[in-house]
Order: C-alpha cells, then structure tokens, then sequence
C-alpha cells in the first residue's frame, strides 16, 4: 500500500491520483492521522484482498472476511461464503465488483443463523452489486457470492466493506 501524505484534496485530485498509480477511484481510500492533522490517501491494489479457499460452499465452511476477498464463481451453481463479527453496533457497506463478461453474480448478507437474508443486492447483467445493512457488535454474519449467471474458474471477483 502506498501513502502519500497531501494538505486539501478535491475529488478530481483523488481520481487524478488513482488513474495515474494504475488504481480505479474505489480503490483509493482516505485516512485521517487526527494527532497530527495529516490526510493521508491509500492507493489499495486488487491484489491485496486475499482470495477465498475451497471448499467455502456453506455457512460451515465459509471463509474469514477481513476487510475484502477476492474469488471466482468456478462452475454453474458455485456459491462462495464468507462470515465476520461485528466489532461495533452500526451499519456497514459492502461492493461486489463482478469481472467484465458474461457474468451476473448477486450479493447476500446473513444474520448469525445463516438462514435469515437481511440485506442483498440482486442486479441485472454485469452490474457491480453494493449493499448496507445494520450490525450488532459481538454479533457474526455472512457475506454470499453467488453466481445467477455465467462463471468462471480465471476471472476473478471481488468484495470488500467500502
């Protein structure tokens, strides 16, 4: 990861940034060093999401999330399953970033139980999915990929909070 420490960014400073260290504008995150007064922007390349293991199919079997993942919808029917606690009681947000082609993949969010959908995020076509949902702190819940359309064993998604 890259820092660069700056005084007063606008947006157009921050995409200028992004595209010329070869990273999208989501990539870009903001950091603020409050005992020093400092901003600090993060340039996070794709490759710093670790990518998911198999088997990862069920709520038993899912992945620990961190703060993203990188995947692939492997086969018709592949269903990845990810799960992390909630250290606050708040909300957060999630981005599926589906990979350009033929692919349709939906977002889900599941209560402790795994049973309970309580947030998902279900768009037509190659859309990128987004979500946001309420959280308990101490509490577990599951983040699903699923494939509605389309796969592929190379070509990699990705999902991260944002």
């Amino acid at each position: 990861m890259k820092k660069i420490a700056v005084g007063m960014v606008s947006a157009l400073a921050v995409l200028a940034l992004a595209s010329s260290m070869s990273a999208s504008a989501s990539e870009v995150t903001q950091e603020v060093q409050a005992d020093k007064g400092i901003k600090a922007l993060s340039i996070i390349s794709p490759e710093a999401f670790p990518s998911e293991s198999e088997p990862n199919d069920t709520k038993s079997t899912a992945n620990l999330f961190g703060v993203g993942k990188s995947g692939t919808i492997g086969k018709a029917g592949d269903v990845d399953w990810f799960k992390f606690t909630a250290d606050i009681t708040d909300y957060e947000r999630v981005r599926l970033l589906v990979p350009y082609g033929s692919y349709d993949y939906d977002l889900y969010v599941y209560d402790s139980t795994g049973t309970n959908v309580i947030a998902s995020s279900t768009g037509a076509g190659n859309a990128d999915e987004t979500l946001r949902f309420n959280t308990v702190d101490g509490q577990t819940y599951y983040i699903v990929v699923k494939g509605y359309s389309g796969f592929s064993p190379s070509e990699p998604y990705e999902v991260a909070f944002y």
